[in-house]
């Protein structure tokens, strides 16, 4: 699979995977939704909207997608480089975990 070219049901299946494994090494048998959890820190949490429901909200589906996509590989490649920072790889998990309840919703 090439990020350039992959479907929407690759990237399900990989945040999919990567969610399972996120959750077996939380020991959890309940899965909280992206929507409310933060990886490192409140500062979203203390807003009345979360800064990614606005950007829903003003970017069509597909924009949305790449949204997503772009922050999880973002996170992804920055995770270990930047200094001070150890919570990379969750905030891919926690952006690949929004993009896969995305993916699953109606619209």
């Amino acid at each position: 699979m090439s990020i350039d070219n992959a479907t929407s049901e690759e990237w399900t299946a990989v945040a999919e995977e990567w969610l399972k494994n996120l959750n077996q090494k939380k020991n959890s048998h309940t899965t909280i939704k992206a929507d409310d959890a933060q990886i490192g820190g409140s500062h979203y949490k203390i807003m009345a909207v979360h800064p990614w429901c606005v950007i829903e909200a003003v970017l069509t589906r597909n924009e949305f997608i790449g949204f997503l996509k772009g922050n999880i590989i973002k996170y992804s490649m920055r995770h270990g480089l930047k200094p001070g920072s150890t919570d990379d790889a969750e905030k891919a998990l926690h952006y690949m975990q929004k993009l896969t309840e995305v993916l699953n919703e109606s619209y």
